[in-house]
């Protein structure tokens, strides 16, 4: 058990350090043991809001590659997300799925009038990622 904690940790930690010369600022890490991240500047800020890229590594996606419906294991996904500090909302701009090789499988990215303010759920990643966001850039 010791040992398994251990070699976590240390994956966690190389991670971190590996991804934080990258200009990431890790977050937390999910239940799927992802590794959730923020970029180190913001896409743009405006009063409340702020529109930033997140990243989770290490995750397990699906993904559409070629009309198929495929899995992504050991994959990053990056998502353009706009927080609302003031509302505690967030909506997604685009998002990117890539596979453990870095090539890019699904990408997606909305319209304005695509776009939708959801609420942001308690204890969930996406709170810790809103308070972070918020913390650091408002």
């Amino acid at each position: 058990m010791k040992t398994k904690l251990f070699f976590t940790l240390l994956l966690v930690l190389s991670a971190v350090l590996s991804v934080a010369q990258d200009n990431w600022i890790f977050v937390t890490i999910s239940s799927k043991h992802e590794l959730i991240y923020i970029r180190s500047k913001p896409v743009s800020r405006n009063q409340n809001r702020v529109k930033i890229w997140v990243k989770a590594e290490n995750g397990e996606y699906e993904a559409i590659k070629n009309g198929e419906k495929v899995m992504v294991h050991n994959g990053t996904r990056q998502v353009l997300s706009e927080f609302d500090c003031k509302n505690n909302k967030s909506r997604t701009h685009q998002y990117i799925i890539y596979d453990s090789s870095g090539t890019t499988v699904e990408s997606q990215h909305f319209t304005e009038s695509d776009l939708t303010w959801v609420d942001i759920a308690p204890d969930s990643i996406y709170e810790a990622v809103i308070n972070k966001v918020c913390e650091l850039f408002q």
